[in-house]
């Protein structure tokens, strides 16, 4: 297995669920709060930005990877 596999399955805190979305502008995503929950995004091409509470906006490219810890 790779880290990322290792990193993940030591994390699973319940079933795996995958998306590939493609979004065009103008677009908005909101990913609720779930208890006991952990994943990431990846950015596959262009650039987004991450709005994250009590914090300045965050530009997110290319490449870029956003992880979401637990709750």
């Amino acid at each position: 297995m790779d880290v990322l596999s290792d990193v993940l399955a030591v994390l699973r805190t319940g079933r795996a669920r995958s998306a590939q979305v493609a979004w065009r502008a103008p677009w908005a995503q909101e990913f609720s709060a779930v208890p006991g929950s952990a994943g990431f995004h990846v950015v596959l091409r262009g650039s987004c930005v991450l709005l994250r509470p009590g914090a300045e906006p965050l530009t997110v490219n290319t490449g870029d990877i956003v992880f979401r810890g637990a709750r």
